[in-house]
């Protein structure tokens, strides 16, 4: 999908055309927002909502990046102390001048 962060009648992609055309046509056969929304979402899956619910197949995309960050701030502290742990003070070096 092209048309992520957008929703879909702000979207050039060519799937948000096909979607608007579609979502006409059942607009046509008398279908109201709700009965469109889940024709969609269980044809292409939750992820054509511009806010997809949270559940267990995208519990990924909603705690992902968080969790990203976390680990490299943690790698990060890991790798200060240890570098910090193998420096020693001037005063206590034996060649300092």
């Amino acid at each position: 999908m092209q048309c992520q962060n957008q929703s879909l009648a702000d979207s050039d992609a060519q799937i948000a055309h096909d979607l608007r055309r579609e979502v006409l046509a059942l607009m046509q056969q008398g279908r109201d927002d709700a009965q469109i929304k889940q024709f969609l979402v269980e044809r292409y899956g939750s992820f054509v909502l511009y806010r997809p619910p949270m559940d267990a197949r995208n519990a990924l995309l909603w705690f992902g990046p968080p969790l990203a960050l976390l680990a490299g701030a943690g790698v990060l502290v890991w790798v200060v102390r240890r570098r910090g742990r193998r420096i020693q003070p001037i005063e206590q070096r034996e060649d300092h001048w």
